[in-house]
């Protein structure tokens, strides 16, 4: 990706909530969640998800860190409520 092509990436996708997940069924519910909120391709519904890699992840800790990325705010923020 190019300098061009991230700084468009950032703007579309401004908004983000940072979440830990307890596991891969709490990821899914959100996802199911998400996508009968936005039908839709993902790519084209206003919504995203990104897993950053952690550096040292606590071998103790079995939740993991998911960044969920919106075009709208009042999105983000509904997300934000409803999950956080």
């Amino acid at each position: 990706m190019n300098s061009k092509q991230r700084r468009i990436d950032q703007r579309r996708w401004r908004h983000k909530v940072r979440i830990k997940c307890r596991d891969y069924a709490h990821y899914c519910h959100m996802w199911d969640w998400l996508k009968a909120k936005h039908t839709g391709k993902v790519a084209r519904c206003g919504w995203r998800d990104r897993h950053p890699d952690e550096i040292e992840p606590d071998p103790w800790d079995h939740r993991f860190t998911v960044i969920w990325e919106f075009e709208r705010e009042r999105d983000a923020v509904e997300f934000a409520l409803k999950w956080c």
